[in-house]
């Protein structure tokens, strides 16, 4: 029912904002009050009485944080915040290299101003934006505050449709010079960017890192490379030796070197060797 509804007062906001401003396709935003509309080739968003309250001098406005139904439940307050850019276009959903994006409020106030290359369409959960400036990604807050420093070469959030920047321990796997490393929420760089894989958080307090060996495309080992462990200050404790470790649990930590098997402690000390089949 509330979907429904939900839909009808979308689809009234749409019809009042055709009918009022004669400009061209209608779509409802994600606080369900904003229609999106174009006008002489830019952008702006009118209410339901057809008041300009986003300016047309945009060249792009979000669609998917626009049309996409988690967000507009999501989003029913006037702090929402809006992704739109200026520059050349290069179809009628992006455009071309060289444009800038910033973020609007849903009363139409620039709260990010158009300066990054790239940024979300939308804020995560942490509240927090992934964005590039001059080739370099970072993170920003819903105010536009710096998280993460914007000076690495990639960030790698651990959920693939950015609902969160950070894992849900507060860190995230940043890359530099072609090396990763594991920054916190506050923007720290935890684990520096040295070895070719690192884990997304710490597990009781040890965090695995390797260097070396394949990757496939997800970043991950598929044959060779060595492995060790590194504490939650980044100082490594477990030296770069094994050929294959899992995260530790219940203080032990299974590894594999020279095709032996078995578990090691927070020390780095066989425990227990695996047995065979």
């Amino acid at each position: 029912m509330k979907i429904r509804g939900l839909f009808i007062v979308m689809v009234a906001g749409a019809l009042a904002c055709l009918l009022l401003t004669g400009c061209k396709n209608g779509k409802v935003a994600a606080n369900g009050k904003l229609t999106w509309q174009e006008k002489d080739g830019k952008w702006g968003m009118v209410d339901k009485n057809g008041k300009v309250v986003v300016p047309y001098e945009y060249d792009y406005i979000d669609e998917y944080t626009l049309n996409n139904v988690y967000r507009c439940l999501e989003n029913k307050d006037d702090d929402f915040l809006l992704k739109v850019g200026k520059g050349e276009r290069e179809d009628e959903h992006q455009l071309k290299e060289g444009a800038k994006y910033g973020y609007v409020n849903m009363r139409g106030e620039v709260v990010i101003p158009l300066e990054y290359d790239w940024m979300y369409g939308w804020f995560g959960e942490d509240g927090c934006s992934v964005v590039e400036k001059n080739g370099k990604w970072g993170a920003i807050d819903k105010k536009g505050n710096i998280v993460v420093p914007i000076e690495y070469d990639d960030f790698i959030h651990p959920d693939g449709y950015g609902w969160s920047i950070f894992n849900e321990d507060g860190f995230a796997v940043v890359v530099k010079d072609g090396k990763k490393g594991l920054v916190d929420k506050n923007g720290k760089e935890i684990i520096p960017c040295e070895y070719e894989s690192v884990s997304h958080g710490f597990s009781e307090g040890m965090a695995a890192v390797g260097i070396g060996g394949e990757f496939d495309d997800e970043g991950f080992y598929i044959d060779g490379g060595k492995w060790g462990f590194v504490d939650e200050t980044g100082k490594l404790v477990i030296p770069l030796i094994y050929d294959d470790v899992t995260s530790f649990k219940d203080g032990k930590a299974y590894v594999k070197k020279d095709g032996k098997e078995g578990y090691i402690n927070q020390k780095g000390e066989f425990t227990e060797e695996k047995q065979g089949k």
